[in-house]
Parts: structure tokens; sequence; C-alpha cells
């Protein structure tokens, strides 16, 4: 089993995984053109054996929130998103990923996305939220800008990421944890960094 089938880093509850340390960082993360939509990578193994694992989530925050996950092989590959409404032409090196995302509705737009250090770069989360199937997301950028959101059954909901310290029951976040506010803010999310 590759290091991506073995890092299961997103969790909620009391099933929450060990987060997996000692990795290399393969974390890319960047802004797709002409739209206030950001774009998390992590790929597995990096760049050293192919298949390659891309792990991909695209989201403004509001309106669009996609996720990809396949194999990618050197030169330009197409993934379908989960939900099948939207593409991304994906093309990388180890220095960066470029291509072009595809939104269900709307225009294709380019973007790039350079290699990040922590705590930029790829978060998620998943669980479930009133009996509905939950997938939480969160990219952060080296500037410290981010966009969040969590899918609900397929519908958006708007998130934020929350300031870091201690969640509502005084539980200190882990060092690679995110809370992201959602709903009139007064609810959060916790996400794990994906890398």
């Amino acid at each position: 089993m590759s290091a991506l089938g073995a890092l299961a880093l997103g969790a909620c509850g009391d099933d929450e995984p060990e987060l997996v340390t000692g990795l290399p960082n393969h974390s890319y993360a960047g802004r797709v053109d002409g739209s206030d939509a950001y774009i998390g990578i992590f790929v597995d193994p990096a760049f050293d054996e192919t298949p390659i694992g891309a792990f991909v989530f695209v989201t403004d925050g509001v309106e669009v929130a996609e996720w990809f996950t396949d194999s990618i092989e050197p030169g330009t590959t197409v993934l379908t998103s989960h939900d099948g409404d939207a593409e991304l032409e994906l093309e990388g090196d180890p220095e960066r990923f470029s291509g072009r995302f595809e939104p269900a509705e709307g225009d294709a737009t380019d973007f790039e996305a350079p290699r990040v250090e922590f705590p930029a770069g790829l978060y998620d989360g998943y669980g479930e939220l009133g009996g509905d199937e939950v997938q939480a997301g969160a990219v952060l950028l080296d500037d410290g800008s981010s966009r969040a959101a969590l899918l609900v059954a397929g519908e958006i909901l708007p998130a934020t990421v929350s300031p870091r310290g201690t969640d509502e029951g005084g539980t200190s976040l882990g060092e690679h944890q995110l809370d992201l506010a959602y709903g009139e803010g007064d609810s959060t999310w916790r996400v794990r960094f994906r890398g």
C-alpha cells in the first residue's frame, strides 16, 4: 500500500487516525486565475515513482468546492471531480503544478500551485453532520490567506479558518490541525494537514 493509501489524515470524532509524521512535504498550493478560488494539491510518492497519487481540492469558500483524487503520470493528466461535474488539467514537477480548472459552471481558468511548506497546503476532514456525509477542506497559502468549505450531502457549506488556539471544549488544536467555522460561525469542523 502506498503512503497515500495509508494516510487517512482527515477525521472527526472518536475515529481520528494517527497523524503520520516524518514524511517529506509534497504539498502545493496556489490561486486559480480570474476567480477567488485556491487550489491545494498533495502528491505521493514525490515524483520518484509512477503512478503518482494525487489528492486535490479547489475552493473559493462559497460557491466552488471540488475534490479530485486519482493517479497521475508524467506529462498532462485530466482529472474528473468526485461528483463528476468539474475537470482539472494537471501538469507538474517537484517544484510546481500548473494547468486549467473547469468548474461545473463558468469558464475554464488557469492556475499555478508552487510547492509550499507547512503550515501552507491542503487540509481535509470527514464525518457526518445530521446524518449526512461531510467532506471538509481548506487550502492555506504561504502568505497565510485561506479558503475553506464543507461539502454536506453534496451541498457547499461556506467556511472560514478559525484562529488557532483551543476549541469550545478547551481542547488544544494539534500542530497539524485547523478548525473551520461554518453556519453562523458558532460551529466548527476539525481538519488535518495532508502532507
